[in-house]
């Protein structure tokens, strides 16, 4: 798996955002299992393995696997859009057109099974290459 182009998010490094992310805007700090931790790392690692997923589909494997294990006793939405996002910045995606609002909704969706892992992948491309994403409600899981 060293031979991806892409540089990803360690577990401390989640951690250490994660603490930075209670500490501005609240919440319990701490995480529940490493072990779940160390398998949202490996997320998107296997998915550009695995099923030579592209970018966005590897933002949203942290995002699912982070909404999916719940490795932090707070702040998991937070933390799923967040590694994401960091994500696609430290793989120089940091030209996009979100929409904090849908961006938000989005992840609810993603929490609660009424967006699956490609359409909010879809969602985080679409944004990137200037258009605002949109979705309609649907059942799946990441």
């Amino acid at each position: 798996m060293s031979n991806t182009p892409y540089l990803y998010l360690t577990g401390s490094q989640i951690r250490e955002l994660h603490d930075a992310i209670v500490e501005e805007f609240g919440g319990a700090a701490g995480s529940r299992s490493i072990d779940g931790l160390d398998s949202c790392v490996e997320a998107p690692q296997n998915v550009a393995y695995l099923q030579d997923g592209d970018i966005f589909e590897q933002a949203s494997a942290y995002a699912c696997s982070i909404l999916r294990k719940r490795p932090f006793k707070d702040g998991n939405r937070r933390m799923a859009l967040v590694t994401a996002l960091v994500f696609l910045e430290i793989n120089g995606l940091t030209e996009h057109d979100y929409d904090a609002a849908m961006l938000l909704q989005a992840v609810r969706y993603l929490a609660e099974s009424q967006m699956d892992g490609e359409l909010f992948a879809q969602f985080l491309r679409d944004a990137v290459s200037g258009v605002t994403g949109t979705w309609e409600d649907e059942s799946g899981a990441c």
